[in-house]
């Protein structure tokens, strides 16, 4: 395999050897400057793709810092709000729920309600 490689190779040099030489002047000036253009262009190409590079590096930390201290402070004010429905027990709702009277009495609260407003007058 390496031999039929070789060959191959070989063969290769000598017909680009040949057409080399049987090339013009004018086509190889055409072909310089047909190479001086694609280096120079990819020159300038690879000063773009630096300046790119340049900005990536340092936009992608940028903002991946910004994007997690927006989601730590909306995460801060979301949970660190109270409730506004809180209420405190009033003296007589406390002293209602700490009673140990039988609760008996609050079953028919609203009998004694009546029995109350029709002999009290």
């Amino acid at each position: 395999m390496m031999d039929r490689d070789r060959k191959f190779q070989d063969a290769l040099k000598r017909d680009l050897d040949r057409a080399d030489e049987a090339m013009t002047e004018n086509i190889r000036v055409r072909l310089r400057a047909a190479r001086k253009r694609a280096l120079d262009a990819q020159a300038g190409r690879h000063t773009e793709d630096h300046i790119e590079n340049r900005w990536q590096r340092w936009l992608t930390p940028a903002a991946g810092l910004a994007t997690v201290a927006v989601i730590t402070v909306v995460v801060m004010l979301w949970l660190g709000t109270a409730p506004e429905s809180t209420t405190v027990a009033s003296g007589q709702d406390l002293e209602f729920l700490l009673a140990s009277d039988s609760l008996e009495l609050y079953t028919n609260l609203d009998f004694f309600t009546w029995l109350d407003a029709t002999y009290a007058s």
